[in-house]
């Protein structure tokens, strides 16, 4: 588990150097947006491209790099630069110069990375025309590497099975690693297994081989397990911020600026609220009458304790995002809510002691601030309308 999250953690900062650092061509990006956004193979970028969608299709060139946050997405084109994807899955037919990083479901490789592939995904295959020239750092399921990798591979997986040449070594913890005819592994072969590695007979590794009994077992292994996983409270959470804006966007953005413009306030009303709403919550069910208004209060109250995260979240990618975009769009307010929940689960995974926790805690109350400050304001123009 400590390297899953490990790995995971380089996923997620990886991808936020690649947010934050767009490079000297941030003034020209673009941004797009849709159900289904696509570019067409007839259509240059000049810069770099933020773009979101249920399916985004990239079949033209952009000289910069590639944010894309979609339920699909496709790249048949040509990035030059970095390809940065929080998808459901992701398709790479065409050329990508720099690294892919990837935080998502199935992604699979037929072109070229001229770079390093840093991924958290739930299976990853580079397929026999594919390339990557880089290095690959992975947590994943079922893992194929049927293309070349001109550097390490290193990572967790739930299988692991190369045929083609590694430039470097492979250093997994896998349930089980299989070595095909065509593999060559130029370095060390060191892996974590309960299983011993499968090596067909032309199969060759320059290196030493080395194995270990992996001291926790995989995610997968057990459903509680995988229950009480950082990565399933982070999937939870993107799940549920999705919803919330798709369902309730104005009242969304208007928590997240609530704690982005009066931090103090919130933290302040927070703290108040977090302990005098479940006390005066409590009182009301000894009532008849107070009952109903307790069982609400009580809902609403975990259901903001829980959405703490997400309204963060939003906050902090409300912050970061350029205001010279339309910041009342759906499509804004997923990539800032996603960008966000992804720093805030990036920074509960680093192994400090009580570092996680110290965050949860201080997302709680802000949030809950938050809402507060948020329904004040709602309140204001109204009873100034009524008098």
């Amino acid at each position: 588990m400590r390297a899953i999250r490990l790995v995971f953690l380089a996923t997620m900062l990886a991808c936020l150097v690649g947010l934050l650092s767009p490079g000297e061509q941030a003034r020209a990006a673009e941004y797009r947006s849709g159900d289904i956004t696509t570019i067409p193979s007839t259509e240059t970028i000049d810069g770099d491209l933020y773009i979101t969608g249920r399916t985004v299709n990239i079949a033209g060139r952009v000289t910069g790099d590639v944010v894309a946050i979609a339920g699909e997405v496709n790249v048949t084109g040509q990035v030059e630069g970095s390809l940065q994807v929080v998808g459901g899955s992701l398709d790479i037919t065409g050329d990508v110069g720099g690294s892919v990083r990837a935080a998502g479901g199935d992604v699979t490789i037929s072109g070229d990375v001229g770079r390093d592939v840093v991924m958290a995904s739930g299976s990853l295959t580079v397929r026999g025309g594919g390339a990557i020239d880089g290095d690959l750092l992975i947590a994943g399921g079922d893992i194929e590497v049927l293309g070349p990798v001109s550097g390490d591979i290193r990572g967790v997986s739930n299988t692991m099975t190369i045929d083609s040449r590694v430039g470097g070594s492979v250093d997994i913890t896998a349930e089980e690693v299989v070595l095909l005819s065509k593999a060559r592994i130029v370095g060390d072969l060191t892996y974590a297994s309960k299983k011993t590695v499968s090596v067909a007979t032309e199969a060759t590794v320059t290196g030493e081989t080395n194995r270990t009994e992996p001291s926790q077992y995989f995610v997968g292994d057990s459903v509680t397990s995988w229950l009480m996983s950082p990565l399933f409270r982070l999937l939870c959470a993107l799940i549920a911020g999705l919803v919330l804006i798709l369902l309730l966007p104005i009242a969304s953005a208007a928590v997240a600026d609530a704690a982005r413009l009066a931090p103090l306030t919130s933290l302040l009303l927070g703290l108040v609220l977090l302990i005098v709403a479940p006390f005066g919550l409590t009182v009301l069910m000894f009532t008849v009458v107070g009952v109903p208004i307790a069982l609400i209060g009580f809902i609403v109250y975990f259901s903001i304790l829980y959405l703490s995260q997400v309204f963060l979240g939003l906050a902090i990618g409300r912050l970061i995002l350029p205001s010279s975009w339309d910041t009342r769009s759906r499509g804004y307010n997923l990539l800032a809510m996603t960008l966000g929940v992804l720093i805030i689960g990036g920074l509960r995974m680093v192994p400090f002691p009580w570092v996680g926790n110290v965050i949860a805690a201080a997302s709680a109350v802000i949030a809950i601030g938050a809402v507060s400050v948020a329904v004040r304001a709602a309140r204001r123009p109204a009873m100034l309308a009524v008098r």
